[in-house]
């Protein structure tokens, strides 16, 4: 029979192994300086030619930690994965490992606007299928696990951050060519995030709370217990016990010695 449902805990399992390969491997692009390049510029001045790698493995590197924070997020309401939920990240995952071969091509060609719109776009299909695993998991889960609507906009108005803002960085490529600033649109990311926490906190907190109050299971009343019959053995141990009786305390006139008649005869007389 074919397994139509998954276990979350080795689902997520894998899905954390591949977010944490595809940050290790963005950091074997960034490359160490040649000694005879050092020898002759010095140290810091052939650092330079790795500052653009070194700018690249940055912001890939956030990028992936925020999806996978956004994962982590949302993963917290699904009790488990579907065939069709299971396929859906399996894509996520190929997006997520195909950016360090994007992030590879942008450091290397950092002035070429069209690597940098492939990076682009790349962070683009990446976001719009994240913000549409919040919208499968909301179908399959509905109000279960408080997942309320007000967690639901949250989580995809969060979601939708990341791509429209890298989508406006790749759009200004053609209206400003040859412009570092479309590079560095990306921060913008950081404030919009604090914003969306701001105004979504209370409301989360106050749905999540009354949804809780409706959804808690009742308390049965408990009958006060009736007093069981004391047994035979029971009854005779309640049954108070009598007082001893003391015996009389013997008379010490009647069991008293006579005396011994006296020696001097003129005394008895009298």
């Amino acid at each position: 029979m074919i397994q139509s449902r998954y276990d979350r805990t080795r689902v997520n399992g894998f899905i954390d192994a591949v977010y944490a390969i595809a940050m290790t491997l963005l950091i074997l692009d960034v490359p160490v300086p040649d000694l005879d390049r050092t020898q002759e510029f010095g140290f810091w001045n052939s650092m330079q030619y790795g500052t653009a790698h070194l700018i690249g493995y940055v912001v890939s590197f956030l990028v992936i930690a925020g999806y996978w924070i956004a994962h982590v997020r949302l993963t917290h309401f699904v009790r488990y994965y579907t065939t069709r939920l299971l396929w859906h990240y399996i894509i996520v995952l190929f997006l997520v490992v195909l950016l360090a071969y994007t992030t590879a091509l942008y450091c290397t060609y950092f002035t070429l606007d069209t690597a940098f719109r492939l990076y682009c776009w790349n962070l683009v299909a990446l976001g719009l299928l994240s913000s549409l695993s919040v919208y499968r998991v909301r179908q399959q889960e509905g109000l279960k696990h408080r997942f309320t609507p007000a967690t639901y906009r949250y989580l995809l108005t969060r979601s939708l951050i990341v791509p429209v803002i890298w989508g406006i960085a790749g759009l200004l490529t053609f209206l400003l060519p040859d412009n570092l600033v479309t590079r560095f649109l990306f921060v913008a990311i950081f404030p919009l995030n604090f914003l969306v926490d701001r105004m979504f906190k209370k409301k989360v907190k106050q749905e999540q709370a009354d949804h809780e109050r409706l959804h808690k299971p009742k308390r049965k009343h408990k009958h006060p217990r009736k007093p069981k019959p004391a047994t035979h053995q029971h009854q005779e141990s309640a049954v108070a016990p009598s007082p001893e009786v003391t015996p009389p305390k013997p008379d010490r006139k009647k069991h008293r010695k006579p005396r011994k008649p006296s020696r001097n005869p003129g005394l008895q007389n009298s």
